[in-house]
């Protein structure tokens, strides 16, 4: 079995939990499976450590009594409480992240009997492969560097950027490669927020009242308009940014996509033509977000997953927004994994704008 999921059943549900680590946070997707239904919720390190401790607390107290719990993570609030019906106690844990909620509801498997077993489990799953913590690495101070020079250093650009070498070949200017191998630590923790360029007038005020509404715990966020509705946030550390691109956002019900800040993020192509595309046949398996992202680069460059295929609506296939045109975009890809070749093919059908 994965050591990086668990699975567990109450009553007429299953549920499994995977733990996935990201940049800067270790997280575990929570999905609940009954008989109408499906429910996806994500929790980090810190939350998933409230949620053990939550159903010991709720197993303490035997009979039919309300108890409610809260807690606030980073950019979401969590509410659990333990409740009673007519078919039993049940506990249900809600997470609340800006207009998304997502609920997950644990029945208890016999009268007054508890959670206890789950809460064992879930902990010694979240405690069996912790992701060491980072620390801050203090630079030391250099002799002769003069602080008129640190001052007057931009923010966005390392030092040794400023002492790159470079030379012209041609039309181009060639930067030595020593000048990009240290990653600023200041864009290590942004992310692009990019809304579609068909939404007009959208100005850098509108963001930053939406920020300070939808991230009401989050304080020292920096925006900055970088043109063509794409916006730059710098986030006070790099877990607050690992929140932010984990989550799901709306801007006035226009769906606001968040990702890492890249060198590219902000950089104009020449070829602009973007096509949907479907993958016809892709394994069950490979319905992650990662591998969807890892397919669109392959074909082009990934833009953005269509909502249905996010949300699992249909298996008939996988559609994703990528950069390049029919020509351009391969007919089929190929995938290799646990010794199997899986061809998968690629219908191409112009973006809609």
């Amino acid at each position: 079995m994965d050591e990086d999921v668990i699975y567990f059943v109450m009553g007429f549900k299953s549920y499994d939990i995977t733990r996935t680590i990201s940049r800067a946070e270790t997280w575990y997707e929570w999905v609940e499976r009954g008989c109408k239904m499906m429910t996806r919720a994500s929790f980090s390190q810190k939350t998933m450590e409230w949620v053990g401790f939550v159903l010991r607390e709720a197993s303490k107290t035997k009979g039919n009594s309300v108890k409610r719990w809260k807690f606030h993570d980073h950019a979401s609030d969590f509410f659990c409480s333990r409740n009673f019906n007519k078919s039993g106690r049940y506990i249900s844990i809600i997470n609340m992240q800006g207009k998304r909620k997502a609920v997950i509801i644990i029945p208890e498997w016999s009268f007054n009997s508890g959670w206890l077993d789950i809460a064992f489990k879930i902990t010694n799953f979240i405690n069996a492969k912790r992701k060491r913590t980072e620390t801050l690495i203090h630079r030391n101070t250099e002799k002769g560097l003069l602080y008129a020079d640190v001052v007057r250093n931009n923010k966005w650009t390392t030092r040794e950027m400023n002492a790159a070498k470079t030379h012209r070949q041609g039309n181009s200017l060639v930067i030595s490669d020593e000048a990009g191998r240290t990653q600023n630590e200041l864009l290590a923790r942004c992310v692009v927020g990019s809304l579609s360029e068909e939404i007009p007038n959208v100005i850098l005020s509108e963001i930053r009242q939406w920020s300070t509404s939808t991230w009401k715990h989050l304080h020292g966020v920096n925006i900055y308009e970088m043109g063509r509705n794409q916006f730059l946030f710098e986030l006070p550390t790099k877990k607050d940014a690992d929140h932010i691109v984990k989550g799901t956002w709306f801007w006035k019900n226009h769906k606001f996509l968040l990702n890492w800040w890249s060198s590219t993020s902000n950089v104009i192509t020449e070829n602009l033509k973007q096509v949907w595309i479907r993958l016809v046949g892709l394994p069950l398996q490979f319905w992650s977000q990662k591998i969807l992202q890892e397919i669109g680069d392959l074909c082009g460059g990934w833009i953005q997953t269509e909502e249905e295929t996010e949300l699992r609506n249909h298996l008939k296939w996988a559609r994703l927004k990528v950069k390049g045109d029919e020509i351009s975009v391969p007919k089929v890809v190929e995938l290799k994994h646990d010794g199997k070749i899986f061809r998968i093919q690629v219908w191409i059908k112009l973006a809609e704008f």
